[in-house]
């Protein structure tokens, strides 16, 4: 277990898995931990692989100073880099209320991260629960990875999950013996949350072992029964019971998880950074280049290493150093070896790797951006803003799909416990997208006045597009315009 454990135990030692999804829960927690930046070990391994025993000693202290997977992802998830704009059309009251409480809850901050666990792990989830507290009901949102929840769905419907596991360490009170005998006043073991509509008339949940053995439902944690029946706040205004989770996908497919795809980049980002530190040890082969003498000897006084018989001379750049023919009438020779390696030459074909790396992970090659020639970049390889932008189109439709369905979830859990009447359905997501840059602006102006010219287009068609807002917002903010300049001028 590397020294990273200890900021998250299910990092590296986490619940037993289920049959059959071992493989997609050991690449998920990979992942995470090249996303939480808990990724030594992981570096290790690899370098234990590529690396004989004597080179990988050589290579020095293990350094994660580069992380592709995690660089990729985050500049691929921009989606949420200014909140999503939610509503039903008609129904603005209940569409404010629930972004006051979507606000409240935190999510859209929450959405930044989860968007690079959806989009480096494929799959990631909300869990919703609404809460009386002091100041009245509010919304608590948890994020639940890949590699803690286990789905299942109909083979009709393979991306909408029917059960959920959702797995959690929890203090268990009282651990007793064979004997029944209290052997332990407390102790944190995994549990799994099972969550099952399979079966609407009788809809499960029950806390179980993580292996599924034992039913735990009946047990205290932290001194709390947590109560299992199902909750009324987890059904529609029908009846009808709704799972209290929101399952996201990066790209939607005709499966429930997709928990492989992009796995080249991950394994490609741990080569890099091994390749890396190889590099740091060409350098440091240039600044102190290998030297040998013939026919001479060092006279000066040496430091013999009792373990290894190795001799060594401790100088400084001003001493002069004494030396000896060792063979009378020659004069003693002096080499220097050339480093194993030029450094430009070597951190260019790195570089050339990691772009390769990138186009096989939802990148095109014209979307990369090489700007390590930048003395102010060092070696980054970016993905450019129209690469960004893509990434957004790209993804906007399962966001969206997710978005849409939280938003059902959250209004009908609020109505449930507080006797409100938002909407529970026909919700609409806008992504404002990436703020525009000055002549992309002037080329947007351009086209506009060239549409109106054909009685195509219109001032608050133009307003939501340069600042990202829904079209109805938008006349609104023209209204509010309109108003502003009969009165200041």
């Amino acid at each position: 277990m590397s020294n990273d454990a200890q900021t998250d135990p299910s990092l590296d030692s986490g619940p037993v898995a289920p049959d059959g999804v071992s493989g997609d829960w050991h690449e998920a927690r990979r992942r995470r931990r090249m996303l939480e930046g808990c990724w030594t070990e992981d570096l290790n391994e690899i370098l234990r692989e590529e690396y004989a025993l004597a080179l990988r000693q050589n290579l020095g202290v293990t350094r994660t100073t580069k992380n592709l997977f995690r660089s990729a992802v985050s500049q691929l998830a921009v989606i949420y880099d200014r909140p999503a704009i939610v509503g039903v059309p008609g129904e603005a009251e209940g569409s404010e209320t629930l972004r006051d409480i979507l606000d409240d809850g935190g999510l859209w901050q929450l959405a930044q991260g989860f968007s690079q666990k959806v989009i480096g792990m494929r799959e990631c989830a909300y869990r919703f629960a609404v809460h009386e507290g002091d100041d009245g009901p509010f919304l608590q949102v948890l994020i639940v990875p890949r590699d803690l929840f286990h789905a299942i769905a109909h083979p009709d419907t393979p991306d909408e999950p029917h059960t959920f596991y959702h797995y959690r360490a929890r203090t268990k009170d009282e651990v007793r013996d064979e004997s029944g005998n209290i052997a332990q006043k407390q102790k944190t073991i995994w549990t799994r949350d099972c969550l099952s509509i399979a079966d609407p008339e009788n809809p499960v949940y029950r806390i179980e072992s993580d292996d599924g053995t034992e039913d735990l439902s009946a047990y205290s944690f932290g001194g709390v029964v947590i109560p299992t029946e199902w909750p009324d706040q987890w059904r529609k205004a029908n009846g009808a019971p709704i799972l209290p989770i929101s399952l996201y996908h990066a790209v939607r497919t005709t499966k429930l998880t997709d928990s492989q795809t992009g796995k080249e980049l991950v394994d490609g980002s741990l080569i890099v950074s091994a390749r890396l530190m190889q590099w740091g040890h060409i350098l440091r082969d240039v600044a102190t280049p290998q030297r040998a003498t013939m026919d001479a000897e060092f006279i000066g006084p040496l430091q013999i290493d009792a373990s290894t018989g190795t001799a060594t001379a401790t100088l400084d750049a001003g001493s002069i150093m004494p030396f000896k023919s060792t063979n009378p009438g020659t004069p003693g020779k002096f080499h220097q070896w050339d480093p194993g390696g030029d450094p430009v030459q070597f951190i260019n074909s790195i570089f050339m790797y990691a772009a390769d790396v990138l186009a096989d992970f939802d990148i095109k090659p014209s979307e990369i951006a090489r700007t390590h020639t930048d003395a102010r970049s060092g070696y980054a390889i970016s993905i450019n803003r129209e690469g960004e932008r893509a990434a957004q189109r790209r993804y906007e439709p399962s966001f969206m799909r997710g978005d849409i369905r939280s938003c059902q979830i959250v209004a009908a859990m609020w109505n449930r416990t507080t006797g409100s009447s938002l909407p529970e359905k026909g919700w609409k997501v806008k992504y404002p997208g990436l703020p525009l840059s000055l002549e992309e602006k002037k080329l947007l102006l351009e086209e506009h006045k060239m549409r109106s010219e054909l009685k195509a287009s219109s001032r608050p068609i133009l307003i939501a597009a340069l600042e990202g807002i829904t079209e109805d917002a938008a006349r609104d903010r023209a209204r509010q315009i309109d108003a502003d300049i009969r009165e200041f001028g």
